[in-house]
C-alpha cells in the first residue's frame, strides 16, 4: 500500500520539483559575490598562451604552473624597468657647479609660462604652464632641476620642478616680498636674495629644502642694491653692492659669509652719480661675472669723466686684495661693457660699441693684453637685450630685444638664426658632465 501511494503522487512531486525555485540562502550568496573581484584575466593561462601549450598536460606528467611562473615574469620585468628607471636618474654624473660644462637645455619664461629649448635652438616646447605668472627661469648649478619664481597671494614664491618639468613644487615656504638681485650657492640649497622687509633692503638666504627657514644677514648700516653673487670656493662668501649708511650716491662692493660673519669691503665708488636723475644714485659694479675659481671678479661701470671720447669701461677686480684694475682692450672703442668670463676663466666674452652706437661682441685675454677678436655681425646696441655664454664657453646666445635669438660660434663668428623668442631677456643655460 505504501508503494501504491507513492507511486500514484510521483507525478504531482516531480512536476513539483520542475518548477523554478528561489532558494532562501540566495542573498546570501549575493552579497559575497559582490565583495569579491573576479579573477583577473590574464591569470588564465589560455587568454595569452597557446591552448596547445595551455592545456596539454602530458599523461602521467606534472603540469606546469603557468600562472605563477607568469606572476614571476612579470613582476621581474617591473623590477628590472624601475631599477634602470632609477639608476639612470642616480648614477648620471653631474658636473662640477663652476668651470667648464657640456651644453645641456635652455629655460626661459614667456607669458608667464616656463618654455625649454634645446641647446642649438632648433625646436621649443612647454615646460610648466598653467594660469600662475612664472617667470625668472634658471637651472640648478648641477643641472637637475630648475628655479623660478611665481606670483602668488601675499608676495613671491620660489618654485622647483625636475628637468622634464614634473614635480612643481614650492622650494621654499618663506614668501618674498620685493625680490630683485638674487643667486644660487654652490649647491643650489641656498639663495641669496635681495628683498624688501618692513620698507628696507635687506640681504637674505632662503634655505630651499622646503621647510621655510630663512635667515637676513645683519649689514649694519649697510643698504644692499644692485649685486648679489656667491662667490665660487670661498667659504660661502657672497658678493654684493651696498650704500654706506643708505648713501644713494656711494656703492661698494662687499663680501660676507652666508652665516653672517666676516663683513668686509673689497672696493667703493662715489663718482658715478647720474646727476640728470631725480634722485643722483651710484650705478656701479653692473653685470658682475666671478671666475670659476673664485679669485677674480669683473663688471663694467659709466665712467664718462676718466677718458674723453669714452663712457664705459671694463674693471678686473682681485676678490682676494680688492686691487681693482679699470681695463680698455680696444682704445679706438667709446664703450666696453658685460663682461662675462669664460668657463676655464682665460678670456673674457664682452660688447664693445663705437660712440654712434654700433655695437658687436668681442673675445679677449683677460689680462688685457690685447684688443681682443670682433666675433660675429655688428649690430644697433638699443636692439639688443642681453646674451648669454655656453657652459663649455664655445657658442653665445644673443638675445634681440625683439625678434628670434641668434646662435653665434665663437671660434668661427658663424651665425645660426633661430625660431626661439626670448622675451624675457636672459635665458638660463642647463650645465651637464662633459
Amino acid at each position: 500500500m505504501t508503494v501504491d501511494r507513492f507511486e500514484g503522487q510521483l507525478p504531482e512531486i516531480l512536476v513539483e520539483l520542475a518548477l523554478p525555485r528561489t532558494p532562501d540562502y540566495i542573498d546570501d550568496i549575493l552579497s559575497q559575490t559582490a565583495r569579491t573581484r573576479q579573477r583577473p584575466g590574464w591569470t588564465f593561462p589560455e587568454r595569452w598562451l597557446p591552448m596547445d601549450i595551455a592545456a596539454n598536460v602530458p599523461a602521467g606528467g606534472r603540469q606546469i604552473p603557468w600562472r605563477s611562473l607568469g606572476i614571476l615574469a612579470l613582476v621581474a620585468v617591473l623590477l628590472a624597468i624601475a631599477i634602470v628607471a632609477g639608476g639612470s636618474r642616480q648614477d648620471r654624473p653631474l658636473p662640477t657647479p663652476y668651470g667648464p660644462a657640456a651644453n645641456g637645455s635652455l629655460v626661459y619664461d614667456r607669458d608667464g609660462d616656463i618654455y625649454v629649448a634645446d641647446a642649438g635652438l632648433s625646436k621649443e616646447r612647454l615646460l610648466v604652464g598653467g594660469l600662475a605668472n612664472d617667470y625668472a627661469v634658471t637651472w640648478s648649478r648641477d643641472g637637475s632641476r630648475i628655479f623660478f619664481a611665481r606670483d602668488v597671494a601675499g608676495g613671491v614664491a620660489v618654485m622647483t620642478a625636475d628637468s622634464d618639468g614634473e614635480d612643481v613644487r614650492q622650494a621654499s615656504a618663506t614668501l618674498l616680498n620685493a625680490p630683485e638681485e638674487h643667486d644660487f650657492s654652490p649647491t643650489s640649497r641656498e639663495l641669496a636674495v635681495i628683498d624688501t622687509v618692513a620698507g628696507r633692503p635687506v640681504l637674505r638666504i632662503l634655505d630651499l629644502s622646503g621647510d621655510g627657514g630663512v635667515r637676513t644677514l645683519d649689514l649694519g648700516t649697510l643698504e644692499p642694491d644692485n649685486v648679489v653673487a656667491w662667490r665660487p670656493g670661498a667659504s660661502n662668501e657672497i658678493i654684493f653692492g651696498g650704500h654706506p649708511g643708505g648713501e644713494q650716491t656711494e656703492l661698494g662692493l662687499y663680501g660676507i659669509r652666508s652665516d653672517g660673519t666676516h663683513l668686509r669691503q673689497l672696493v667703493l665708488q662715489h663718482d658715478e652719480s647720474i646727476d640728470a636723475a631725480p634722485n643722483p644714485t651710484q650705478y656701479s659694479f653692473q653685470g658682475i661675472s666671478m671666475s670659476a675659481d673664485g679669485s677674480k671678479a669683473s663688471y663694467w661701470n659709466w665712467e664718462t669723466t676718466v677718458q674723453p671720447g669714452h663712457s664705459c669701461f671694463i674693471h678686473l677686480l682681485d676678490l682676494a686684495t680688492g686691487v681693482d684694475r679699470r681695463m680698455q682692450f680696444d682704445p679706438s672703442a667709446h664703450c666696453e661693457l658685460m663682461p662675462v668670463f669664460s668657463p676655464d676663466g682665460k678670456t673674457i666674452v664682452a660688447e664693445r660699441q663705437t660712440e654712434d652706437g654700433i655695437a658687436h661682441i668681442f673675445v679677449a685675454p683677460v689680462d688685457g693684453g690685447g684688443p681682443g677678436v670682433s666675433v660675429g655681425p655688428t649690430y644697433n646696441y638699443r636692439s639688443r637685450n642681453s646674451f648669454a655664454l655656453s657652459p663649455d664657453g664655445t657658442k653665445v646666445i644673443w638675445v634681440p630685444n625683439e625678434g628670434m635669438g641668434r646662435l653665434i660660434t665663437l671660434a668661427t663668428g658663424a651665425v645660426e638664426d633661430s625660431s626661439v623668442q626670448f622675451p624675457g631677456g636672459f635665458p638660463s643655460w642647463q650645465r651637464l658632465a662633459p
